[in-house]
């Protein structure tokens, strides 16, 4: 690849690797066959992410929300997205919802910079809002909004979508187990969730890193189990009110009851759409 980027690897798909290593080696098969000509862009606050920068043949640039840096892109102090020392966008007038798409479009804008004006990449992250199945907006019906996530088939997803909201949502979570850990969504979900809809088999691993979790006492989270997705879509109807939001937010994959995250963001679209 001339561009190669890695946003961040964290646990995810280890049903099909045999240990977190070799996830790690996978994503690392981007820049291998890269050369002295070729661009890499690396997540500068994820260790893994970072530590490839040993693996770089040609020119490397990072990119962070977190850190100001010299080499890629970053947010100022007043909260422009800089590329190189060039202000783009203000982070205010990013149409897309969430922080952690701040960092993608800082990673977009790494890997064009040099092949696009900057005033496209303003215009872009001005208007675009984002695609199908990624904190999509379904509809708003008597007061309460719904999203659809189902792209968030991992725990960091989930916890990104969480925190996209500057209010306690309520989720629907569960699905295939990828044998990933649960543990780092317990707390994301205390903070950030008020009502959660567990489904799937991995609905009561959720629920049990939730309910263990030494905050769960304090927290007032309402937990409830349906068994299929019609039934979590009627559970979220008859369980909130206006104001509220609801957000379909799995933490896995789909392959217990759907092909894949499409067909199972369209379902539960459809389901919502009917209500």
């Amino acid at each position: 690849p001339d561009v190669a980027v890695v946003t961040n690897v964290t646990p995810n798909h280890l049903d099909h690797h045999k240990d977190m290593q070799e996830y790690i080696d996978a994503k690392r098969n981007i820049l291998l066959y890269q050369n002295e000509n070729s661009k890499a862009v690396l997540g500068f606050e994820n260790d893994v992410s970072k530590g490839m920068e040993s693996d770089v043949k040609g020119r490397v640039r990072f990119f962070t929300r977190l850190s100001k840096i010299d080499n890629g892109g970053f947010i100022d102090d007043e909260g422009y997205l800089t590329i190189e020392g060039r202000r783009i966008v203000h982070q205010d007038e990013v149409a897309l919802r969430g922080k952690h798409n701040l960092e993608n479009l800082l990673a977009a804008f790494c890997a064009v910079n040099g092949d696009v004006p900057y005033e496209v990449m303003t215009k872009v992250a001005k208007e675009f809002k984002g695609v199908e199945h990624r904190i999509e907006p379904v509809r708003t019906l008597n007061g309460v909004q719904w999203f659809n996530d189902s792209i968030a088939s991992s725990p960091t997803r989930t916890i990104a979508g969480l925190k996209a909201f500057p209010q306690k949502i309520c989720i629907i979570a569960g699905g295939y187990d990828k044998n990933i850990p649960y543990e780092p969504l317990a707390k994301p979900i205390l903070d950030h969730v008020k009502l959660l809809v567990v489904m799937g088999q991995t609905g009561p691993k959720i629920e049990k890193v939730v309910r263990e979790h030494s905050c769960f006492a304090a927290s007032d989270i309402k937990i409830l189990h349906a068994d299929s997705m019609e039934q979590a879509v009627q559970l979220m109807y008859e369980n909130t009110s206006a104001g509220d939001v609801v957000s379909l937010s799995p933490a896995s994959a789909s392959f217990d009851l759907y092909p894949n995250f499409e067909v199972r963001g369209r379902h539960y679209k459809e389901l919502v759409n009917k209500l």
